[in-house]
């Protein structure tokens, strides 16, 4: 083979390769290494975007959780709180322990701050644990919250108290046999969500401190004392949970949005279906691509009426939750990365779509499991 024809061969590869680049092939994993993991991770730290999208998210307040503290998180978790009675400490009292009550204050001092009566709590880090499937659907993010510890008499008289009130927003509605699984299901996503509001620091460690939840990221706090791992204190904003939402974008575009909760059938959701997918179009495809500063992200939203009076689905306005990377890893809702026509709806190769339930699922209550299913069986 000549010189010439040889380059020639080696351009028309590179021009493949090139058009490939601009044409993904949407039978290849978004995530195959490790070291892609670590880059889409990275990207999406809290501490990396929070302060270009500060205007657009909720209040928030970091600072260093200290090798210390987080010791005696572990240490008054398994004391008083963990699933194997066998560790529990006859008499333990978080409230003695003055390292949780130097965290406390610490919390006491960004609500000050913040200037906000009601308080939500999380951990972020930066640490990334090394990855052994890089493109498993089950990979844990950097952030976590206490949310098992909704399930608590606080979690109860809310739980109640949703039942009461979903039944007549059915009546409202003019739904005549309303499906009670998909309502107790329902009146769990809030009673979950509203437990998880703090008014001081006081309420805001006995959330850490009942959660099993967090406890994996205690452990790798202390197991990796060189990395930074942080307490979050968020302003906590009240939503109607059916309004928490999941985008993804893609090339900076909105390409598709599902429901957060995709057990629930919710009624308001499916009637405002197109109302919705504009106010996300409007905001994402607008300045905010721009400021996050990222091509292709999976967005965690909540949309709250800024004119509650009249109803929860007028004059809404999104609220930011968290930026995740766009990749298997990350959940797809009521989509899913494996099927063919879904993933290419996500990456903008088809038309958009708002997916949600449009009819009561068959048996709700066998879509969650455990302590949840527990709970609601149980009230």
């Amino acid at each position: 083979m000549s010189l010439a024809s040889l380059l020639l061969q080696k351009n028309t590869e590179l021009v493949q390769v090139q058009t490939k680049e601009h044409q993904p092939d949407l039978t290849q994993r978004l995530c195959n290494t490790s070291e892609e993991y670590m880059a889409l991770m990275k990207e999406t730290y809290f501490e990396a975007y929070y302060d270009r999208i500060q205007p657009f998210t909720f209040q928030s307040e970091l600072f260093r959780l200290d090798t210390t503290i987080a010791e005696a998180l572990r240490r008054c978790h398994r004391n008083q709180y963990a699933k194997d009675h066998s560790l529990h400490v006859e008499g333990a009292d978080w409230t003695n322990d003055p390292d949780l009550l130097l965290l406390a204050t610490q919390i006491d001092e960004a609500q000050t701050k913040l200037g906000c009566e009601g308080l939500f709590i999380r951990l972020s880090s930066r640490y990334i644990p090394q990855l052994t499937t890089p493109y498993s659907t089950k990979t844990t993010t950097n952030l976590r919250s206490p949310k098992d510890a909704a399930l608590s008499d606080k979690g109860r008289d809310i739980y109640h108290e949703s039942m009461t009130k979903l039944a007549d927003i059915d009546h409202g509605l003019g739904i005549e046999n309303p499906d009670i699984q998909n309502r107790k299901v329902h009146a769990l996503y809030i009673a979950g969500t509203k437990a998880l509001r703090a008014l001081n620091g006081h309420e805001c460690v006995h959330l850490l401190v009942q959660s099993d939840r967090i406890q994996a990221d205690i452990d790798e706090a202390l197991a990796n004392p060189e990395e930074e791992f942080n307490v979050v204190v968020r302003e906590f904003a009240d939503f109607e949970v059916e309004l928490e939402l999941r985008a993804f974008v893609y090339n900076g575009k909105v390409t598709s949005v599902t429901q957060y909760n995709e057990y629930c059938f919710f009624p308001r959701l499916l009637k405002n279906r197109e109302l919705i997918s504009n106010v996300i179009k409007e905001f994402v495809n607008g300045d905010f691509v721009k400021l996050v500063g990222i091509e292709h992200f999976v967005l965690d939203l909540i949309l709250i009426s800024d004119t509650p009076d009249e109803g929860p689905y007028s004059n809404l306005r999104l609220w930011v939750v968290e930026v995740n990377p766009f990749a298997e890893f990350a959940g797809a809702g009521m989509f899913s990365w494996e099927v063919k026509e879904d993933k290419e709806v996500l990456m903008g190769k088809r038309e958009f779509e708002f997916r949600l339930k449009e009819d009561y699922p068959v048996n709700a209550l066998n879509s969650i499991a455990g302590e949840w299913k527990d709970f609601v069986l149980q009230n």
